[in-house]
């Protein structure tokens, strides 16, 4: 993943509003903001608990935010 990120042009997170949710023993979201924690991140707007929206539930003309 380190390197993957280390070469990425741009990271867009879209994780949506379920991720905290899929895997109760894990905490996947934080695993991921952990990798990229020195990275700029972006993402097609934000859910109301503050997760990157995902694109399914993104207006189509979403601008990029960091």
């Amino acid at each position: 993943m380190d390197a993957a990120a280390r070469d990425a042009g741009l990271i867009v997170c879209a994780w949506g509003a379920n991720a905290t949710v899929l895997d109760p023993t894990h905490d996947h979201v934080e695993t991921v903001r952990g990798w990229l924690r020195d990275k700029p991140m972006h993402a097609l707007g934000f859910t109301k608990d503050g997760q990157p929206r995902h694109p399914l539930y993104a207006p189509t003309n979403s601008a990029l935010v960091p």
